[in-house]
């Protein structure tokens, strides 16, 4: 499965206008970022019609994946610091496990995965009858999921491509 991330230079040739964003540092060698996933799907369109054959957003399971062989696909920053638009709506997994499922048909949450670092987390907990709280430092996790609306645009969610048809299976 070859991911490749899309740079801010490589979004521009589709959009030029992106060069002036609001609120981003242009870079032209680090990922695209403030796309909508509406946004990523043309892109998508534009770079299939470009190169003459289909070029697609990754599935969740299929960007899952990657992140976890990682190292052994040469693939950099898939839990760096950004979301990145996956192809599937989100929906909670079903309890049977699934081989490359594919998310719903519709729905209103489209998948983001990777996170933007470290996290800390807090509880309380009683302790010999104190309520203290307790901190502890999540790491980024290839199973890490999150999700928004199409429509949404952050500083923290770009994305990768596949070169590859649309993917045939079951929905969750």
């Amino acid at each position: 499965l070859a991911l490749s991330k899309v740079t801010q230079a490589e979004y521009a040739r589709f959009k030029p206008d992106y060069k002036a964003a609001r609120g981003i540092e242009w870079n032209p060698e680090t990922p695209v970022v403030m796309v909508t996933w509406n946004d990523a799907v043309a892109y998508c369109r534009w770079r299939s019609e470009q190169e003459g054959e289909p070029v697609r957003l990754p599935t969740e399971a299929e960007w899952e994946f990657a992140a976890r062989n990682a190292e052994s696909l040469g693939l950099l920053g898939m839990c760096d610091g950004i979301l990145e638009w996956c192809l599937d709506w989100w929906a909670p997994y079903a309890p049977d496990a699934v081989t490359d499922p594919l998310g719903p048909k519709q729905g209103e949450i489209k998948v983001a995965r990777g996170r933007s670092g470290a996290r800390t987390e807090s509880s309380d907990v009683e302790v010999k009858g104190e309520i203290r709280k307790v901190f502890r430092v999540v790491k980024p996790s290839p199973s890490d999921r999150s999700g928004t609306v199409p429509e949404e645009r952050r500083v923290n969610i770009g994305f990768r491509v596949v070169r590859a048809p649309m993917p045939e299976g079951t929905s969750r």
